[in-house]
């Protein structure tokens, strides 16, 4: 033992800020290595937080017995550790800015006669604070700890200051007391940066405070406020107000705050220091020596403290630091300046070394005594400049970069260093246009609409001035030219031996920076303040949920929680009426008897047992004892069928099949004799008897006298990275999945979870979902364990007996899927509430429901509860916790509930996460969102489209290992240190994630529009008429067609005949459909009258309702015949056969009625077909406006007939003043010629010199005809690339024909863009997702002059440079106009100017030309499916495209 812990054992300890982030810390390395301390006082002020007083010990136990500090202790002390705390530290409540610190006198006697050491540590350490605050503790608050130490007859006391007293001397600064300037040395009273007498000071910044106390009453601040008032309560639109008198104190109280902050930093300045923190210190310091009286006392001065070095664990934080808002600005991207000399040492230190130096100069404060002064900094031995560490952590963004919201890398930005002024010249410059729309839009806010855009700016504005705000407060700090000095701190180094060296080391000399900050501190900061902790290279590795015992396993966490509950029920089942209780105190007992038993029959570490039983506490019990064993467990579901429960155990070479009786009768004796012969030798034991074999499977003698000779415990080494369990997803006849899961994997998830939806020792749960399912196991069966709750299990999933448990238990948590959900309430509502006695009761409850619903909005308070107290008392009046995992739960199901007063917290996960990777925080929840992430996983959405959707990806400490020896599976879903879930989704700003859906159950559309099934049948599920619906797309030709089959609502349409049934539902859905864009509308409905199938996790089985769908299809679908149109015939029978043509639905089925969508399946193209065919066929054109009201048959009868005899030829839409027409070059104005040849030229220079501009292929342009050019799209540049490529090859006088196509919602959406796109760029409009009739004749009507077109088929510019999906309208519109296609493949234009960067930088840009695709040779009039062809056309083109990326990166690479 060496002499710092010897002096601190059996001494007592006081400590002001203790909580702080010195503090802590300090309190955990006291206990760490002295933990035979006598006892800890700590002084914490009580306080109140929403009308209620926290109590210094309730801040103590919340604030820091929680903390991450005591992350090692944790693992030491498991579960004793809060008892070791309470036992150590002592709540002194009180306050260093009051008289005798505000300590009870009683306690304040008892307290001075016992303590050995006083440390104060407490601090305002802002360095703007009001004056105030700072005179009150870090002066006077110093005195008055000073004084303090001085009544403890034997007190040590140490003073913890800063460095940074130094002020604005430049050069070496010495560890003595310089401040202090003897009487006569000085004629000034204040002197800079010194003091004759720190009670003249005291005495002015008192006067000081007394004056602008005084200022703040006055008339003058008082007609300031009024006017702040007043325009305060005229922007608030209506929106209710405080009462006037308490608005104006609320804002008088700000006025005083911000004035005392600028009366403390103009003084601080005055006197010689940088801002109101460092004078105050230097002013307590003076205090503290004033006061000491002899006492032996140690003044502690760190430079910079930043995250640990390595204690209580490398990286750890609490909040944060100084440079820590700088580094993460760096690592968003968002910092570009500071106006800082990158030359100047930033004299940063681990706060683990500050604590060392702290606690070691203990040793001289007994040798020596007297006044002792410390500088513990780095900038004098061991310095690091401000370029030097930026530069370190630039290089550890570049190689480990954040991810922005669509789960992209963030390029980080490099670093200017500015001056002072250019710097607040560019503040002012990125402030200005921002304060100008904030302000307009502030006007505008009566606008509803403005109220988003209104919030991005102030978002923005204030994150602009918060980089402003950091540059300028810590300007003084990093522009400094001085070194403090370490003599007093390396001599007190010295004079420790090797042993307290190791143990207490603050060499400074020795800190390695680059280790320091890219393998400690960033990670620390994503880790403790950013929550980012993942996998990576430079990551922190291990545990990250605080409360998990490092090196636990499943059975630690049994012994643990056995010790604590003890003789508290554990689990409980009811059986024959009676109930079956366990102990957590028996359940241990039994585990162990197991255990003894499986060694006995010769199971080893590492082999798999087969666990097949129902829910039963002998589950749980079973599972433990294998888990202390080491054993890995196969659990199945006890539905399983008997054959694949053996195969299971032949796939896993399970050494054991562990069954229940009831689980065991499902094996016949034929299975049994034909599989004990072809699988390996295997147990055949009774989970209900305690593993003792089954009656006619005994084993060997020997084996059973080993195991039931005795309790001799075996000796097995488990390790949390052993396998504990393989969950399989999938059957082992095809392709087995099987999630090989550590100890750990299943832990951290669980911790995880808890952080989010706590629970505790006095919940009742009841289980539901099977044991073997992870959700279940983890967060149902281990999290209730950790807790110390009670877990019930049920016999019955009925829904009346599931209720009755709950009051019979009084459950208070539940986890389940939406269809238990969905069960148990139909059941309330039928049973409880009576709805379905009547059609009034019905109604009754909806209306209630609403009622609910619509208090809960406008006043924020749920009345479910009082409102449905019958529901509540059925589920035994103390639920407060559901769950719902498995499936997405549906907003319907979330509203109904949450009516009732009931909040179901939604998450997500699979079974290979162990399984939760997001969940709706406690009173956090959010309709129709998964939640968020929890601690430790990091989410991100792998390329997502323009709305954000796309495959979610996680990295987390609970992923599984591998899939069971299925390599190739494992490496498809673990790719680059990601799981790849398989799921879609998106995540909003607030990091709330929602599922879509399955990457395999997308819809792509004909006009190339990804459709979620879920999303479709989330909003059609609130049609009343729909009791459930289920949507996919089926195959036609190259595209899919979106069908949704329907079951009605009984309730609503039992009476009525199927067929009325069916129509009264399209009726609705069509009604629903005006509403929504055209690809989120149905081209087929079917009804379903029997119930649909489901899988295990209660969804339904799209696959099969597909599979059966497609069948039933297939047999309509051969009664289709080619349309042939009989001479004679009527209007009716001409359109009739060609909707059966292009529908290939027969001409008999097709009625003035049938709706062109839902009945006939028409998509965007088909309808561009059928208006071409009425135009040819009878002479009659549909403007687009008419054409989007066309619903039904009898719409388009009624059009030809009416038509037929008034309507004249559409003609293509025109942008206002002509902006987006198809004019020719000749027929422009001569200003337009003007700007149009200026533009073109101007871009054919920059292209070529700036961006060295390289064609190929233009040979390949057709000459003296019509084309269009279709390229890939993947910036703002490349109609630029294509307009100076034909510039280069063909001349400007041709180029200038050219058109560019250009998205109407995007290039046309406002009268300047319109004109701008139209004159320098000649830009057309298109709407980039349905091909319109009108557009169509635009560009028939510039073909016809011989002139070419530029369109990006893919619709939008690829984030990634990959090829995207074509829009099918490009082959429409080739096969329409007659005219070819040339291919042309883009490159640079995205590296030199990416999505979302607002200027170019100097890239290489080349353009490649491919041969002209014809489309003249293709006749496909009598084709049944035209659209197959213009989806050739375009898989033609996009091949083309895609060989000539492929030639161009290959010549890329070769030069």
């Amino acid at each position: 033992m060496n002499r710092i812990t010897s002096f601190l054992e059996g001494k007592t300890v006081f400590i002001t800020g203790a909580t702080g982030f010195l503090g802590q810390p300090l309190v955990e390395k006291i206990l760490w290595s002295a933990p035979n301390v006598r006892r800890i006082y700590v002084l914490i002020r009580p306080k109140r937080l929403g009308g209620r007083q926290i109590s210094s010990q309730q801040r103590l136990e919340k604030e820091l017995f929680r903390s991450s500090v005591f992350e090692r202790m944790r693992a030491v002390y498991g579960d004793g550790l809060g008892e070791f705390l309470r036992e150590k530290l002592v709540a002194v409540p009180g306050d260093i800015s009051l008289d005798g610190l505000g300590i009870p006198a009683e306690l304040y006697e008892t307290i001075r006669n016992e303590v050995d050491i006083v440390i104060n540590s407490a601090a305002v350490v802002s360095f703007d604070s009001p004056l105030d605050s700072a005179l009150a503790l870090n002066v006077l608050g110093a005195q008055r700890v000073a004084r303090f130490a001085n009544d403890c007859p034997k007190a040590i006391l140490i003073h913890v200051s800063t460095a940074y007293v130094s002020g604005t001397r430049r050069g070496a600064i010495p560890e003595t007391n310089y401040h202090k300037v003897e009487a006569g040395e000085s004629s000034d009273p204040f002197p800079l940066c010194a003091f004759t007498d720190v009670d003249l000071d005291i005495q002015e910044i008192c006067r000081i405070i007394q004056e602008v106390r005084e200022e703040a009453q006055s008339p003058a601040v008082d007609r300031k406020l009024t006017e702040l008032l007043l325009k305060r309560r005229k922007s608030a639109n209506g929106v209710r107000q405080p009462r006037r008198r308490e608005q104006r104190e609320s804002l008088r109280k700000k006025w005083l705050e911000t004035r005392l902050i600028e009366a403390g930093m103009s003084l601080a300045r005055r006197r010689g220091w940088n801002d109101t923190y460092t004078y105050t210190k230097a002013m307590g310091e003076q205090l503290v020596a004033k006061e000491r009286a002899g006492r032996p006392t140690v003044i502690i001065r760190p430079s910079i403290i930043e995250s640990s070095l390595s204690e209580p664990c490398p990286g750890w934080l609490d909040g944060l630091r100084m440079a820590d808002p700088l580094i993460v600005a760096i690592g968003k991207g968002r910092l570009k300046s500071l106006p800082l000399d990158p030359n100047v040492v930033l004299d940063l230190v681990p706060v683990d070394m500050v604590v060392n130096v702290l606690l070691a100069s203990l040793l001289d404060a007994e040798e020596k005594g007297n006044l002792r002064i410390y500088q513990i900094a780095t900038g004098h031995l061991n310095p690091a400049t401000l370029g030097q560490l930026y530069q370190l952590i630039y290089r550890y963004f570049s190689q480990n970069p954040m991810l922005d919201r669509a789960g992209q890398p963030i390029r980080v930005k490099k670093l200017s260093f500015p001056r002072r002024s250019t710097f607040r010249l560019q503040h002012r410059l990125r402030d200005v246009p921002l304060d100008t729309v904030e302000r307009t839009l502030e006007k505008l806010s009566i606008f509803s609409a403005t109220q988003k855009y209104r919030r991005r700016v102030s978002a923005a504005r204030a994150a602009n001035q918060k980089l402003y705000y950091y540059g300028e407060i810590y300007e003084p700090y990093l522009n400094l030219h001085c070194r403090f000095q370490i003599e007093n701190s390396l001599a007190l180094l010295d004079r420790l031996t090797p042993a307290e060296r190791e143990e207490f080391d603050f060499d400074v000399t020795r800190l390695n920076w680059r280790h320091y900050v890219q393998n400690v501190h960033i990670p620390g900061v994503k880790k403790y303040i950013l929550k980012m902790q993942g996998e990576g290279t430079l990551e922190i590795q291990g545990d990250s949920i605080s409360g998990s015992p490092e090196g636990g396993t499943i059975y630690d966490l049994l012994v643990s929680t056995a010790k604590e509950f003890g003789l508290k029920t554990a689990m409980q089942i009811k059986r024959d009426g009676i109930w079956h209780r366990f102990s957590y105190q028996e359940v241990l007992v039994r585990a162990d008897r197991i255990a003894v038993r499986l060694a006995g029959f010769g199971l080893q570490k590492g082999d798999r047992l087969v666990l097949f039983s129902e829910n039963q506490p002998e589950w749980g019990i079973t599972y433990f004892a294998a888990a202390s064993l080491g054993l890995v467990v196969v659990p199945l579901d006890s539905q399983t069928w008997a054959r694949e429960v053996w195969s299971v155990a032949r796939f896993t070479e399970a050494k054991a099949i562990l069954a229940s009786e009831s689980c065991f009768r499902s094996f016949s004796s034929e299975l049994l004799a034909e599989e004990m012969e072809k699988t390996q030798p295997v147990l055949l034991l009774n989970v209900n008897r305690e593993c003792l074999p089954f009656e006619g499977f005994p084993v060997s003698c020997s084996e059973t006298t080993s195991a039931d000779a005795g309790d001799q415990w075996p000796v097995v080494a488990v390790s949390p990275d052993d396998p504990a369990s393989i969950i399989f997803t999938t059957g082992t006849l095809v392709d087995p999945k099987g999630a090989v899961h550590t100890h750990r994997n299943f832990l951290s998830n669980l911790f995880a979870v808890k952080h989010y939806l706590p629970l505790s020792s006095e919940d009742n749960l009841l289980s539901v979902l099977p044991l073997y399912h992870a959700l279940e196991f983890t967060c149902g069966f281990l999290a209730a364990f950790s807790a110390g709750a009670t877990i019930t299990y049920l016999r019955s999933l009925k829904p009346k007996v599931i209720l009755e448990t709950m009051r019979e238990t009084g459950t208070t948590t539940m986890l389940g899927v939406p269809t238990l959900y969905a069960l148990i309430r139909d059941d309330l509502e039928r049973r409880v509430l009576g709805t379905s006695k009547s059609a009034l009761r019905s109604n009754i409850m909806e209306t209630s429901k609403q009622i609910s619903h619509s208090i809960a909005r406008t006043l924020g308070r749920n009345i479910g509860k009082k409102l449905f107290a019958r529901v509540h008392e059925e589920f035994g009046g103390k639920l407060r916790l559901l769950v719902s995992g498995g499936s997405a739960l549906g907003c319907h199901l979330y509203d109904d509930f949450k009516a009732l007063g009931l909040t179901i917290y939604e998450g997500y996960g699979l079974t290979e996460t162990a399984p939760v990777l997001t969940v709706n925080p406690w009173n956090l929840s959010r309709r129709g969102s998964a939640g968020k992430a929890v601690p430790g996983v990091e989410i991100s959405i792998f390329r997502p489209d323009k709305n954000g959707v796309g495959e979610i990806v996680a990295r987390t400490p609970s992923l599984m290992k591998e899939y069971f020896r299925n390599e190739r599976a494992t490496k498809e879903v673990l790719r680059e240190g990601w799981f790849h879930t398989g799921d879609l989704g998106w995540v909003d700003e607030d990091g709330y994630i929602y599922i879509t859906g399955r990457i395999k159950d997308v819809i792509v559309t004909g006009a190339g529009k990804n459709v979620y099934p879920c999303d479709l049948e989330a909003i059609y599920q609130r049609i009343p008429e729909i009791s459930e619906i289920c949507v996919f797309g089926i195959r036609n030709g190259l595209t899919e067609d979106v069908h949704a089959i329907v079951r009605p609502n009984e309730n609503l349409l039992g009476e009525l005949p199927p067929s009325e049934a069916k129509k009264r539902i399209q009726r609705e859905i069509q009604k629903l459909g005006r509403e929504l864009p055209s690809y989120q509308r149905f081209q087929h409905v079917h009804l379903r009258t029997e119930p649909f199938p489901r899988k295990d996790d209660g969804t339904i089985d799209r696959d099969q309702v597909k599979a059966a769908l497609i069948e039933a299809l297939e047999g309509k679908r051969q009664a289709v015949e080619a349309a042939r149109i009989p001479s004679g015939a009527s209007v009716y029978e001409v359109l009739t056969a060609e909707l059966s043509r292009l529908s290939r639905v027969p001409a008999k089925d097709i009625t003035p009625e049938s709706n062109l969508y839902s009945d006939l399946g028409l998509d965007s193209l088909m309808a561009i077909e059928l208006l071409l065919f009425v135009e040819n066929r009878f002479g009659v054109s549909v403007p687009d406006d008419k054409a989007a009201k066309l619903q039904t048959v009898s719409d388009v009868l009624a059009v030809i007939r009416a038509g037929s005899d008034s309507a004249a030829p559409a003609q293509p839409r025109q942008g206002k003043a002509g902006y987006g027409s198809a004019l020719t070059y000749s027929e422009r104005s001569s200003m337009n010629r003007f700007l149009l040849a200026l533009s073109f030229g101007s871009m054919k220079m920059l292209y070529q010199n700036y961006f060295d501009l390289e064609l190929a292929n233009p040979d390949k342009l057709p000459k003296g005809t019509s084309y269009i050019i279709a390229a890939n799209h993947a910036s703002h540049l490349d109609s630029g690339a294509i307009i100076s490529a034909l510039g280069t090859a063909l001349g400007l006088r041709e180029a200038r024909k050219l058109h560019v196509l250009g998205a109407r919602d995007y290039f046309f959406d406002s009268p300047v863009k319109s004109w701008f796109f139209s004159t320098f760029l000649n830009v057309i409009p298109i709407d980039r997702e349905d091909t319109s009739l009108s557009g169509l004749r635009m560009d028939q009507s510039i073909v016809s002059r011989g002139e070419p077109i530029l369109i990006f088929p893919e619709g939008t510019r690829s984030r990634t440079g990959q090829l995207q999906g074509f829009k099918p309208g490009l082959g429409l519109l080739a096969r329409e106009l007659k005219v070819p296609i040339v291919p042309a493949y883009i490159g640079g234009t995205r590296e030199a100017m990416p999505v979302g960067k607002l200027l170019p930088r100097r890239t290489k840009v080349r353009v490649v030309f491919g041969p002209a695709i014809s489309v003249d040779g293709d006749d496909v009039n009598g084709n049944p499916s035209r659209d197959e062809h213009y989806r050739a056309i375009v898989e033609k083109v996009r091949n083309a495209i895609e060989e000539l990326r492929n030639k161009f990166e290959v010549q890329g690479a070769a030069s």
